[in-house]
């Protein structure tokens, strides 16, 4: 049975379910599930131990994913967080972070890095460094990867 569970886990494949929603693949029997693939247990062991975080967002700049790493940076826990990115910055940077989201748009696979002001939970700003990617137009990801760190 560990065989079989480790063939399924190295041929997991992504496919595109909808614009905004991906769901893996089983190669081996052809069955699907319907979980994200980021929900994958491997994956979260992964982005659990580095010390940036990992953010995913859609085009519309909502955070579809966002790993647990950023709760020892901002406080709040991942799901918190699951919103549009503008929420949670400070109003001074809105407009610098966003024309470099317009940026990061237009050039795809084209990495972009933004210093700003995020929210914390418990109140106040903490200044954070994002690095990140559009690659909408890849169809095993369609997100922006970024990586956030203090």
């Amino acid at each position: 049975m560990k065989q079989k569970e480790a063939e399924h886990s190295l041929s997991a494949s992504l496919i595109e379910a909808s614009p905004d929603t991906y769901r893996t693949q089983n190669a081996v029997n052809g069955k699907e599930s319907h979980s994200f693939w980021w929900d994958d247990p491997k994956f979260n062991f992964l982005v659990s131990h580095v010390n940036d975080a990992i953010v995913l967002l859609n085009r519309e700049g909502f955070q579809i994913y966002v790993s647990p790493v950023i709760e020892k940076i901002t406080g709040f826990h991942p799901n918190e967080l699951k919103r549009h990115f503008a929420e949670l910055i400070h109003p001074d940077d809105i407009q610098m972070v966003a024309e470099t989201w317009e940026r990061g748009f237009g050039n795809p696979d084209t990495p972009i890095v933004v210093e700003y002001r995020h929210m914390h939970k418990k109140g106040g700003f903490v200044w954070l460094e994002a690095s990140g990617t559009n690659y909408f137009d890849n169809p095993g990801i369609q997100a922006a990867v970024v990586t956030v760190r203090d």
